[in-house]
């Protein structure tokens, strides 16, 4: 709690002037080893100073956008008046969320050059709105002021990869990365390239070295989940978007890629559980003639007619036992030859057992949904008479119950693969008739 403590004291000291003392003040408290939740516990400490309101809510706002909880960042100050600091804390947060004219806005009227992180930001936010002349006007003075810095390189290579001179840009951010450990926004931009490049594990490395502690970017997290999902491995990129929409609960794109990265993993649960059954059914259509089984059991087996492992598989010891001449040492050699084969007879409590049960994964990918994806109530879709290619398409957005659809725009739905028209019209009347509608 300690280092927690040490970092609400800096800003209450009145030490951190700018956005980049505001920046290593947060690397700091990371590399002091005090966890984030501790940071946000220490803000009672703000609270109990000294300061005007107006300066306690700017502090407690600077202390959320330490942990990466930019959304918070915004609802404590946007539409106050606000000091230049404050306004550039709150562009970076719509910097990071790609809401660059907002960003632009608030930098715009408070950026004086004195502040090299500040120029980054700048420069970053008029990229994204594609002013790439002013861009080049902040990074030029920027390097008067302050010389080939890590922000400075940052900015010419920003300004390299915008022009699509992404080999020169690589080149830079590489440099960086490699001599300034600290600095996750070059991490964060390399990762990017590498990305376009198809250097899924040199982005993938990069994107989790610039994701410390509780500061986690929204992009950063939907990119990485975007990777895993290339890769097939559907759990990481679903834990990865639940993270970005705890940051961004509201962020539809986030949501969808969410639903369909849960629906891939159904859609691949259901393939290798098909594939699995279909090797079930290839084992047990073996005929036990093959097996090698004494010639007592083999005569039995014969007379029972019990041809293949599917047939004595479903037979009880007691089934097997009863017949004449077939005794316990031809049960044992039985049994032996199933376990080799993970199979076993049938019990004696087990009516209509599922002969493919012990073969198959047992987990159901729907427990890792998030609550934005689990069943809220209601009427089930299986439940409703739909095709079966809406039903699909549904799936794939992790849709298991009819009012969930409607959180959806018809845009959502119109954006997922074989998702026509004719599936729109089904779905708009099934909606009307239980009064429920899509998103606007």
């Amino acid at each position: 709690m300690d280092g927690a403590v040490t970092t609400v004291d800096h800003l209450l000291s009145g030490q951190v002037h700018g956005i980049n003392d505001l920046e290593s003040l947060r690397i700091d408290h990371i590399q002091s080893g005090e966890t984030m939740q501790n940071l946000l516990n220490s803000v009672e400490k703000i609270d109990q100073s000294s300061l005007s309101d107006d300066l306690k809510n700017e502090n407690k706002a600077y202390v959320s956008w330490m942990v990466g909880q930019y959304q918070s960042v915004v609802e404590d100050l946007e539409g106050n008046d606000v000091s230049s600091l404050a306004s550039t804390v709150l562009s970076h947060c719509y910097l990071t969320s790609s809401k660059y004219e907002k960003s632009v806005e608030y930098m715009k009227d408070v950026y004086d050059g004195s502040d090299p992180m500040q120029a980054l930001l700048y420069v970053d936010a008029l990229l994204g709105v594609e002013n790439v002349e002013k861009a080049n006007e902040i990074y030029t003075k920027a390097k008067e002021t302050f010389g080939e810095n890590v922000h400075v390189l940052y900015c010419e290579a920003r300004i390299l990869e915008f022009n699509h001179e992404h080999e020169a840009a690589i080149t830079i951010f590489e440099r960086l990365v490699e001599n300034f450990s600290r600095f996750y926004l070059a991490s964060f931009r390399l990762a990017n390239l590498y990305d376009l490049y198809n250097e899924n594990e040199k982005a993938i490395s990069l994107y989790l070295s610039c994701i410390p502690y509780g500061y986690v970017p929204t992009k950063t997290l939907v990119n990485l989940g975007l990777l895993f999902e290339d890769d097939d491995h559907y759990s990481k990129a679903i834990i990865c978007f639940q993270k970005a929409l705890e940051s961004e609960p509201t962020n539809s794109v986030i949501r969808l890629h969410l639903s369909n990265s849960l629906g891939s993993q159904n859609m691949i649960f259901d393939e290798k559980k098909d594939q699995e059954k279909k090797d079930t059914e290839k084992i047990l259509s073996v005929p036990v003639s093959d097996f090698e089984l004494s010639v007592r059991s083999r005569n039995c087996l014969s007379k029972m007619n019990i041809l293949t492992l599917g047939d004595l598989v479903n037979r009880t010891e007691e089934d097997l036992l009863s017949y004449k001449n077939f005794g316990e040492t031809s049960l044992k050699e039985i049994k032996e030859m199933l376990l080799q084969r993970q199979l076993s007879l049938k019990s004696s409590k087990e009516d209509g057992r599922d002969v493919f049960a012990p073969m198959l994964p047992s987990q159901d990918p729907a427990a890792l949904a998030s609550p934005a994806t689990a069943i809220i109530g209601g009427i089930s879709i299986d439940s409703i008479q739909i095709s079966l290619r809406s039903k699909k398409c549904l799936e794939r957005l992790g849709i298991r119950d009819l009012e969930e659809i409607t959180r959806f725009s018809k845009e959502d739905l119109m954006a997922i693969r074989n998702f026509g028209q004719t599936s729109l019209d089904e779905i708009a009347i099934l909606l009307e008739q239980h009064n429920l509608s899509l998103k606007p």
